[in-house]
This record gives C-alpha cells, structure tokens and sequence, in this order.
C-alpha cells in the first residue's frame, strides 16, 4: 500500500505527485536567511549582531595575542603564495588573452599584494566587500600627475580594488523571494551613506550558506573562550594589584549615607566613594582625610588596606593556558602552542600544519580565487567585448609544498622504475628553483667554454699521438 504524503502543517492538502514533478523554472522556496530591511540577523547573540559584532571581533584581532597570531599567519600564508595566469588553451589568442591579463594585475593602481591584504580582513569579519574601479587604456595623467596606464591600447582595465570596511556597511540590498544581492549602502566617516550596486563589488566571504552577505568570522566559535578568558585576565590582574597593596576602606559618618542627607553631605559621600575605588598605589599616591573625633575621642573619618587573608586556592595560569588552547584550535591553529611545552613531537606538528595549510589553501582557491575567476574576470571580457573561449584563469599555488627530501625520493623512485625524466629543461630550472640554485644556462652557453671532445672508440687520443712523437 502506497504512503501518502502527509498534509501541510496549516492543514492544506498535499500536493499531487504530478505537481511534484512537473517542470517549474519559478523559485518556490528562498534560502531562509534571517534578514529584515537588509539588516542581517542570523546571529543569536546580541553582543556579535550588527555593527556590535564587527566591534567586537575587531577588538579580538587587534588586541588578543592569540587571535592576531592566528590572523597573522593566515594573512602571510596568503600573502606568499605566487598567483599565475593560466591560459584556456595552446592557441595564439589564449595566450594574448593571458598576457592581457597579466598586464592589467600590474597596471592597478592598488598592488595585487594590497588587494589580498585587504581580502584576509574577511577572516575577522567574515565578509570583504571590494569596489571595482574601471579605466581605459590610454595615455595621460590623472588628477595626481600620475601616468593613467602602462598601456595605451584603448582596452578597458582595472584601475584599484578597494576595500569597503566592514564596519562602515550600514545594510544590503537583498530581494526577499530569492535571495539575490543587489548591493549595499555604505556609510563612510566623512561624507553622506552611498549605495554601491553589486556589479561594482567584488564580495569575498568565508562562507556563502544562504547567500548571507556577511559570511562568518572564522572567530566565532572561538568567541566563548576568548570572552571568559579576558574576564579573567582582568580578574587576575585585579587580585595581583589587591594583594600587593590591599583591599582599601574608608570609615565615615552614617549620617552621609543617610538617604535623607542634605545635598552637600551626599556631595561629601560622593567624594569618599570616588576615593576608596579609584586608590592606587603609585608615584601620586596621597590621601587627606579630616581629623574630626567623636564625643569618645574616635575618629569620624578612617582609612586603612585590609589584607586578603592568603593566596587563592586555584592556578589561574592553567585555566588562562586551556582558554588560549581552546580559541586556537577553534580554527586548526593549536600547533603555535608547540614547543611552549615538554611535549609534543616533529610529526604531530607536521600533521597539525597540514591540516591548517589544508584549511587555508581552501578558502584561496574557493573564497578568493573563485571570485576572481566568476566574478572580476567575466566582467571584464564582457566590457571589452573579447571571446570567452580565451579567457584564462587566475590559479594561486600550493601554500604547503613538499620538501627537497622527498621530491628527490619521488625521483629516485620514478627514475628507477623507467621513467624518463631527465633531459627537461623546464622540470630542471623548477628543481634548481626550489632548491635556491640558479637555472640551467640557455642552449649553447655550455659551450662557450673550449674543452677538448673526447676520443671515439677506435680513435688515437692526439695527446698519446704527439707524445709518441716526441719520443721518436
């Protein structure tokens, strides 16, 4: 007996199973993200939705040694990596269409180099919105004195890619039935909110689930640790100070307190309560108090440290230690912990790299070269009117390669088991490269050099033949 689907939850009908497979090109669903007006509100905590959140994970990266080193090896790793323009194919016109974009990476105003910078700051964020600048080709100087072009062949090329901070994105222009992004207003700090349209924009995100334009900071999940260990950190700092000088207080009249007091005694109660929080033991240390005495001969007014009353029961360096552990291995970044131990040996710090160099050579190939690929470059064979069956690709190499040791051990074995890989001249300067030696000389420099040829078989050495003659 055949299941019959269950009815929709307001109580409507299910649909027919001719509908279910009926050719629709309409959009029915949409990607559920949590947005209204073009605010983003996928986030559930407070503190880290909006323009908070940007605030908050800025102050992670800029002021937590453990998230800045984990950015900073990210950023550099990016940084390093060679980019190449790989041509569609061997014809004469792919390889134009390489070397036209070769040129335009060079002729940005902006340093390639700037623009994955400013890219990596995605990894704080979780999102990096660039506008594109387009220019033509030709000669001339702009408003700077500065030459508009290498190249005066009248074709369109890039002149910047710029970064929009995150922090001045006030909301985005999103369609509320499918999701497409069609820009965003953008609020900088000295002149009036701008709307950027999407084909001006180049968005590079962590991740693109439900088409959030804001993506996730790669700091999120270690959010909870880096929160309860600055908590801490203040804590601790606060009892060290507290135990080498002493928990201040102040003794006054009960009449100041008194809720009913005059203004002016308030006034005085004010002051003493400013007193006994902001003591502090140092060069400006100084306190005046009144000698009024009571009716007994007791003093109105007193100060004195009262001690702690002995060290604290729990070792704060080992919980700082396992919160500092737990925000770097929210993002694969725990081996910086190695070597700060006794513990820990050569192949596990391999495989820990690894596996971060894995994460990251993911997000340069799918989250920035991606883009690169799909977005800048289509765009740009479209406003020149070139064939898209020559455009080429932009490829990032590999951010961890194999060592010397074992590229020589691939071609040991290789070459023992037949392979022909020697002579080759290109496979030659790629080992020299990496091994920091300089390339094979071009055909006919090993020649300039005169060396004697070698006798063939069945041939007099001339050496042997004019010795012979002398001894004659």
């Amino acid at each position: 007996m055949p299941i019959k689907p269950p009815a929709s939850a307001a109580g409507a009908a299910a649909p027919r199973e001719t509908d279910r497979l009926r050719f629709d090109p309409t959009t029915i669903g949409s990607p559920g993200l949590r947005q209204n007006g073009g605010y983003i509100a996928e986030e559930f905590l407070k503190d880290l939705s909006g323009v908070n959140g940007r605030k908050k994970f800025r102050e992670m990266a800029e002021n937590d040694w453990v998230c800045g080193a984990i950015l900073f090896a990210i950023e550099n790793l990016i940084r390093g990596v060679e980019w190449t323009a790989q041509a569609a194919d061997d014809t004469a016109e792919a390889e134009a269409a390489k070397a036209f974009v070769e040129e335009v990476l060079v002729d940005m105003s902006t340093s390639f180099d700037t623009v994955l910078t400013e890219i990596c700051t995605m990894f704080t964020f979780g999102f990096a919105p660039m506008e594109i600048t387009w220019k033509r080709r030709v000669a001339g100087t702009d408003d700077m004195g500065l030459p508009i072009s290498r190249f005066t062949d009248g074709k369109i090329g890039i002149a910047s890619i710029a970064l929009r901070k995150q922090e001045t994105v006030v909301r985005w222009d999103i369609d509320d039935a499918d999701g497409r992004i069609y820009g965003f207003w953008q609020q900088p700090y000295t002149r009036p909110q701008v709307y950027i349209p999407t084909p001006k924009t180049l968005l590079f995100r962590t991740t693109p689930v439900a088409n959030n334009p804001e993506g996730r900071s790669i700091l999120r999940t270690a959010y909870r640790s880096w929160f309860y260990r600055s908590r801490i950190e203040e804590i601790e700092a606060i009892g060290i100070e507290r135990d080498l000088a002493g928990l201040p207080m102040v003794r006054i009249p009960a009449t100041l307190m008194d809720p009913n007091a005059s203004i002016e005694d308030k006034a005085v109660y004010q002051a003493y309560r400013r007193l006994v929080t902001q003591v502090r033991r140092d060069q400006q240390e100084g306190i005046i108090l009144p000698s009024n005495r009571d009716q007994s001969g007791n003093l109105l007014f007193e100060f004195e440290l009262l001690t702690t009353g002995g060290s604290r029961s729990f070792d704060t360096n080992a919980v700082l230690t396992r919160y500092d552990r737990a925000t770097a291995t929210a993002v694969l970044a725990d081996f910086i912990f190695l070597g700060q131990q006794a513990v820990g040996s050569f192949a596990l710090s391999s495989d820990k790299t690894a596996l971060f160099a894995a994460a990251i050579q993911a997000f340069l190939s799918k989250a920035i070269a991606e883009r690169f690929n799909e977005d800048l470059l289509p765009r740009l064979w479209t406003l020149n009117g070139f064939d898209f069956a020559a455009m080429p690709t932009l490829v990032p190499a590999d951010i961890e390669e194999a060592s010397l040791g074992e590229v020589g051990a691939l071609i040991q074995v290789l070459t023992g088991a037949g392979a022909q890989l020697f002579p080759d001249r290109e496979l030659e300067n790629h080992l020299r490269r990496r091994a920091g030696l300089p390339p094979a000389p071009e055909d006919g420099a090993e020649d300039m050099i005169d060396t004697p040829d070698a006798p063939q078989p069945g041939e007099d050495d001339p050496a042997d033949t004019e010795d012979a003659a002398d001894d004659e």
